[in-house]
């Protein structure tokens, strides 16, 4: 029987991007721009494929991916976006006919929803 090498583990320790699957391109794309204001670091205008790149402060970003046929929304949240105030965030939202949920985590944090159904978190602490 031999004996394996072992080596150094070849990954780092954080993520590089995670990804949002939607059916309506434009209209997600402009709930994550005007609604949420993030600024797209990169687009790319392929009719069969559109993408946008975000890329947050904490150097994880996401992508949206648009697809060519409707795709079932993440029914959890994959990740959070921090908020400065959760029960101003979700006012905040909610004028804008965002579906959101209750205010949770000893009012710091709620989850809502994107124009495709794909559930996100945020919190303020």
């Amino acid at each position: 029987m031999s004996e394996s090498k072992v080596s150094a583990i070849p990954f780092t320790q954080d993520i590089g991007n995670c990804y949002i699957h939607v059916y309506n391109f434009g209209k997600a794309y402009d709930f994550y721009t005007k609604t949420l204001g993030l600024v797209p670091a990169w687009t790319n205008d392929d009719p069969k494929k559109p993408l946008a790149g975000f890329n947050m402060e904490n150097r994880v970003g996401f992508i949206l991916v648009g697809m060519p046929e409707p795709v079932a929304p993440l029914p959890y949240a994959a990740f959070h976006f921090r908020c400065t105030d959760a029960a101003a965030a979700r006012d905040y939202l909610i004028e804008r006919g965002v579906q959101v949920g209750e205010l949770a985590h000893d009012k710091h944090a709620f989850e809502f929803w994107d124009p495709e159904g794909n559930k996100l978190f945020t919190m303020d602490i």
